[in-house]
């Protein structure tokens, strides 16, 4: 059985790799890399996995490195991941975790006996494997009471041959579009490529666009242009201590360097605000669209018992 669990995802990880079962999508790996990287910044890879449960169950997974934890927190800000213009919450268990960077030779039978010693509540270990067959560095432990599992959680990490190796919450992915709640939040409308329903004459939804993604864009911007400006002024701290400034002779050119450095970023600057103010236009735009269909579609039932229909 899986929940929520109360604290902040962010607050969970402590690596760059973020692991989620139950991945909806058939689509191949670089498809989903180029979908993720449309709506989330500091995507480096995705890796599509598989493990086998206890009833010999294929379990569908992915693996999505991001450039650095920050960026992994970030992408963790919400409890949802949008892959293209659908919605996924984020469940976690409360008996399993996912533990990362294990060393693929160890069998997961010695090291379930290996690990009873030190955590006596591990029931069963199961190791993910590529798309190929191939076991790779990430295993999944699952508990017979949450009380241990919560320990190790907060500890964040978990001693394997005396080393620790970090660990996250065993998510898994869920896709509430078929209930009845708001569709998903994205700014795009849907693509006319996408599956028709079978009935023709019935229209297809829209995926309103929502004050939350609107935020969600904002900090997205924001972080992309914090990122630029602490690479700048990492590169300028280290160029200026390399200047011999108690020197008459300040290499010139060393410092005109520096300058187009600094016109390169101001301009970047200025491309990434046209590009925010391109992408609130537009997004200003649909909302009055929307409200005029809206007083459209609220108008024409009255006009048309005015003529008798």
């Amino acid at each position: 059985m899986s929940s929520k669990h109360q604290s902040p995802l962010s607050t969970q990880i402590t690596t760059q790799s973020l692991v989620f079962s139950h991945i909806p999508s058939d689509e191949d790996e670089k498809k989903l890399l180029q979908t993720l990287k449309e709506k989330y910044i500091g995507v480096k890879n995705v890796s599509r996995l598989d493990f086998q449960d206890n009833n010999e169950n294929l379990i569908d997974a992915i693996r999505i490195d991001l450039k650095s934890v920050d960026f992994a927190q970030q992408f963790l800000k919400y409890d949802y991941i949008l892959f293209g213009k659908q919605q996924y919450s984020i469940q976690s268990s409360t008996r399993s975790l996912i533990a990362l960077q294990v060393p693929k030779n160890q069998k997961c039978t010695e090291l379930l006996q290996d690990l009873r010693h030190n955590y006596l509540g591990i029931e069963n270990i199961f190791r993910f494997h590529d798309k190929d067959n191939k076991p790779v560095d990430i295993i999944r432990l699952d508990f017979k009471s949450d009380s241990l599992m919560t320990k190790i959680l907060n500890d964040k990490y978990i001693l394997i041959d005396g080393q620790r190796r970090p660990i996250q919450p065993y998510w898994s992915l869920i896709n509430h579009s078929n209930q009845n709640e708001q569709p998903p939040a994205s700014e795009t409308i849907q693509n006319t490529s996408n599956k028709q329903p079978r009935n023709s004459s019935i229209k297809q939804t829209q995926n309103f666009l929502t004050e939350e993604r609107v935020k969600e864009l904002i900090d997205i911007q924001e972080m992309e242009l914090q990122t630029m400006i602490n690479a700048f002024e990492k590169k300028w701290n280290a160029r200026l201590s390399s200047l011999k400034t108690s020197s008459k002779n300040t290499d010139v050119d060393q410092l005109l360097s520096i300058f187009k450095d600094l016109t390169t970023v101001c301009q970047q600057f200025n491309q990434q605000n046209n590009q925010i103010q391109k992408r609130l236009g537009t997004m200003a735009n649909r909302v009055e669209n929307i409200r005029r269909q809206a007083d459209h579609d609220e108008a024409w039932p009255n006009l048309s018992s005015q003529n008798g229909h």
